[in-house]
């Protein structure tokens, strides 16, 4: 019988979003900020992603500024 091993939590990047100009052309701290997103993401808590300095500056923000600008920045990508 084989045995199950844990899979360790992981961020998945699909081919269509990869190959994206939207996700190609995103300035580095946007991209940054995808990405800690994405690690937030459980299947099910798709409406409680936070983009708060209390959340993120345990992932390396100092700036309010910054993470308010990279936040704008993705919410203006389709």
């Amino acid at each position: 019988m084989k045995t199950q091993r844990a899979t360790a939590p992981h961020i998945r990047i699909y081919d269509t979003v990869y190959n994206s100009v939207a996700f190609r052309t995103l300035p580095g701290s946007a991209l940054k900020l995808w990405i800690d997103l994405r690690t937030q993401f459980r299947g099910s808590n798709n409406g409680s992603l936070m983009v708060t300095m209390a959340m993120q500056k345990h992932r390396g923000w100092n700036s309010t500024a910054k993470l308010y600008k990279a936040r704008d920045e993705l919410l203006n990508r389709n």
